[in-house]
């Protein structure tokens, strides 16, 4: 149909997907290729609902992206940390050599 239609596959999935919205343009090539009027293409339909699996992608992305934040977050808490126990050993190294006769 993507042939007859003279648009891209690419195109088409992308209308079926719900990611770009046809120009009257298009619209009317598809009506051609699927020999339909318009007005049968553009009738008000229920909105579809998300599939679980478009759901759970996004769900999914979200983590991922919390996660590396935390990542992030936990190297440098850690590299403070490493800072701190250096510092808390010099002391400690500092007050032992004080402490020693």
């Amino acid at each position: 149909m993507d042939t007859r239609a003279g648009v891209g596959h690419g195109y088409t999935s992308k209308l079926e997907l719900g990611h770009t919205n046809p120009t009257i343009a298009q619209l009317t090539k598809y009506a051609q290729a699927l020999r339909v009027p318009i007005e049968q293409l553009v009738a008000a339909q229920p909105a579809a609902t998300p599939v679980a699996g478009d759901k759970a992608d996004e769900v999914l992305a979200e983590i991922e992206r919390d996660i590396l934040i935390i990542a992030h977050r936990d190297q440098q808490a850690l590299g403070e940390l490493r800072n701190i126990i250096l510092a808390v050993r010099e002391r400690v190294e500092r007050a032992s050599k004080k402490a020693r006769p």
